[in-house]
Parts: C-alpha cells; structure tokens; sequence
C-alpha cells in the first residue's frame, strides 16, 4: 500500500503546476502524507492564500511543532509582512529541527538580506549553549556565504566540522585557499562602517563625497532616480551618462585612499529614495573580495596566475 500511495504522490508532483485543491483531495484520501501537506501548504502560498496556509500551518505544528517544511513556511510569510523577529526565530526553529539550507536557497537569501544580522546572532548563541549541533554552525557559514563574508564562513564551518559535521558544502571547500592567504596578498583594505542594517562605505562620485551602501547578495549596482536628478542638476554627471532613463554611468568612483573605480554602471531605480547600493563584485577586477567583519574592511586579494 505505502508503494502505491508513493507512486500517486509522485505522479501528483509531476503535475505542472498543482493547485492546493489538487493537494486537498489527495489529503482526503491520504491525510497522514506529510510530503502532500507540505505541497499542499506551499501551493496555498503560492496562491496567495496566506490565511489559509496559517490555519494549516498551525494545526500541523500542534501535531508536529518540529516540522521543518511548516516552519519554514510560517517563517516566509513573517518576512512577507515585515515581522523580522518572527522571522528569525522561526527560521532558527527550522535549523534546529534539522533544516539545512544552502547558499541558493530563496528563503535563507531572503533573511540574509533583511535580517541577517539578527538571525547570525541566534544562531550563533544556539551554537554556544547547543554544542554538539552542529546545524547552527553549518548554517552560520551558509549565511556568510551569502553576505559574502568568506572570513566568517570558513571560521563557522571549521567549528562545524571540529564538532564532527561530515558535510562538505563544495561552496565552502572551494573556499579553502583564501583560509592560507596572509596579509601580504592583500592588495587593498576598504574599511567599511558597519550599521544595523547595513554596511556603508565613504566614497566620492564623481568627485562628490557620499555614503554608498555594500550589499553582500546584490548582482548589480543600483542608484535611485532622486540621486540621479540631484547629480544631473549639479553636473556631477550629464545627460549622456544616463543611459535610456535605466542606467546611469558613474565616470569615477573613489572608495577610501586607494581604490577607484572607473565607469561603474549603476541601475537607475525611478521614483525612489534609496540609497546607492554597490554590489561586492563591482572589484572582482582587482582580485578576490573577501568582507572581512572581523576588521571591518573588504580585503581584496591577489588571485594567482597559472
């Protein structure tokens, strides 16, 4: 029988895309499928039907309060509706009870990018009184990654792996030379302000001093279209630097003492008072970025030649 309620739930996946009320009547007829309710759950989110998806998600953890899937699902819809705290300790939850995410999972780059700080803090203090789990420390390094924080990732997931994680993120193990590099690879040190929220940079524009913002998660530069108008208004660039009203060619960008950047393409965010956002690959010509919270400065090192 359990060969046969397999298969049909199977089958039922392969369904593209399958509705929650698809995954309803599956359930009538096999309630106690946990993978089903897990769709089940997912797809009512999917439809937007988030209070729905609550009561489901309540009553499964009344039976099961470690079920990572609902967890991870209450966690989502905290994120959705700003409530971070929530957020963070349902994604905890979801770690402790033995979820373990990676470095491309949505939900895990979701947080990082919202509430990063936060949730590295739990983990980090679950890992302390926890000893022997070795899940926060996994996670911790996956959420490094993520930041981009390299330093940090090897750090967690050499803790991990002292404590007998037999896990091998190949993210991470490609990570492992950078662990040999001492500082006279280093070709330049940017220090960075680290905020609540973010981590901030002093930089000129153009000749024009300014905070910019360093998102870890971000692939491309971004401006908002109010910071475009106050430097088009002020020849700090000309309408030629702004490129069918979506991008806006920065001619130079100073970042500390040492370092600048030449024609630096930002997105131009219309309509919006953002801060400008400089992605950490905006230096992979200079070498391998590393945010180094430990000192806070973004270390670039000297990649090899062979």
């Amino acid at each position: 029988m359990c060969m046969v309620v397999a298969c049909m739930h199977g089958a039922l996946k392969k369904s593209k895309p399958a509705t929650s009320a698809t995954y309803a009547e599956w359930l009538k007829k096999h309630p106690g499928d946990s993978n089903a309710y897990c769709s089940y759950v997912l797809a009512l989110l999917t439809e937007g039907d988030t209070i729905l998806a609550e009561q489901k998600i309540s009553a499964m953890l009344k039976i099961d309060a470690a079920n990572t899937c609902m967890l991870r699902s209450k966690a989502s819809i905290a994120l959705a509706r700003g409530k971070q705290n929530e957020a963070v300790r349902c994604a905890a939850d979801a770690i402790a009870a033995g979820w373990q995410p990676e470095t491309e999972d949505t939900l895990m780059v979701q947080l990082a990018q919202t509430c990063g700080e936060a949730l590295g803090l739990r983990l980090a203090l679950t890992a302390r009184k926890e000893k022997t789990n070795t899940d926060e420390w996994r996670a911790l390094a996956v959420l490094s990654l993520i930041q981009l924080d390299t330093v940090s990732a090897l750090a967690h997931y050499t803790t991990a792996r002292q404590l007998g994680d037999t896990t091998l993120n190949e993210t991470i193990a490609s990570l492992r030379p950078i662990e040999q590099l001492d500082s006279s690879r280093v070709r330049y040190r940017i220090p960075f302000t680290r905020t609540f929220e973010a981590y901030e940079l002093q930089a000129k524009c153009n000749g024009l001093p300014i905070k910019i913002v360093m998102d870890t998660a971000a692939t491309i530069n971004t401006i908002s279209g109010v910071e475009s108008l106050f430097l088009l208004k002020n020849d700090y660039i000309t309408q030629k630097d702004i490129i069918q009203d979506t991008q806006v060619l920065m001619r130079s960008v100073e970042i500390g003492e040492q370092v600048v950047l030449s024609d630096v393409l930002f997105h131009n965010k219309n309509g919006q008072e953002t801060p400008i956002i400089l992605s950490l690959r905006a230096f992979d010509h200079l070498g391998k970025p590393v945010l180094n919270t430990n000192t806070n400065t973004i270390d670039i090192y000297e990649i090899n030649k062979r």
